[in-house]
């Protein structure tokens, strides 16, 4: 009877003891998955010319409401990098005109910005034309070397004193016209939207 005993009180106490446990603990809560709902991709310029480069930025909005930074992490592409490319930190150097997307692709989602290069038109170019003329006779002489100042531009004249300088554009430019045996001609020509025809120059014959 005595080893009973001793054996039924431990098994009693381990009964009080289980029911005695705190049931009133609530179980762990789950922590929200923070998924990404958008991209956006923004940068200095969305009209450019041949030339321009810069930094984009992707920012990822969350399901939580905040905003990211995913500019580092994201995967960068353009649609068409004949136009523009991008580095894999989301500079964008512009090349050539044309269009191009730029894509920014963080957690399988995408945001896009659309760029439209353009290219300026080519410098318009004129001619500048005269003759060179005898201070005394007025008549043409011929094999004067008439040259933009302070420049590698000139043009000799003909046997008639016509002399032309070509794809100049628009301008004020000194001119000097030279001859062994002559004294040295100047003047000022303003060149505007269109060709200059008569921009005469006189030289004198030394005595």
């Amino acid at each position: 009877m005595r080893e009973l005993l001793r054996i039924i009180v431990p098994i009693g106490v381990a009964v009080v003891l289980i029911g005695c446990t705190d049931s009133s603990t609530p179980p762990n809560t789950p922590t929200p998955v923070v998924t990404v709902e958008s991209v956006a991709v923004s940068g200095p310029f969305s009209s450019a010319a041949p030339g321009d480069f810069g930094q984009f930025i992707a920012t990822a909005r969350l399901s939580n409401g905040t905003t990211q930074n995913v500019t580092m992490t994201a995967s960068w592409q353009s649609t068409n990098s004949a136009v523009a490319s991008v580095s894999p930190t989301g500079i964008v150097s512009v090349a050539f005109a044309g269009e191009a997307d730029i894509r920014a692709s963080y957690q399988n989602v995408v945001g896009v910005a659309h760029i439209v290069s353009t290219a300026p038109p080519p410098p318009t170019k004129f001619s500048l034309c005269g003759l060179t003329r005898d201070a005394d006779t007025g008549g043409g002489v011929a094999d004067v070397t008439v040259t933009v100042k302070d420049t590698t531009t000139t043009a000799t004249s003909t046997r008639s004193g016509l002399y032309c300088l070509l794809n100049l554009a628009s301008g004020q430019y000194p001119l000097r016209a030279t001859k062994a045996g002559y004294d040295i001609g100047e003047i000022v020509v303003t060149i505007g939207a269109a060709d200059v025809t008569g921009a005469d120059i006189m030289i004198r014959k030394r005595p």
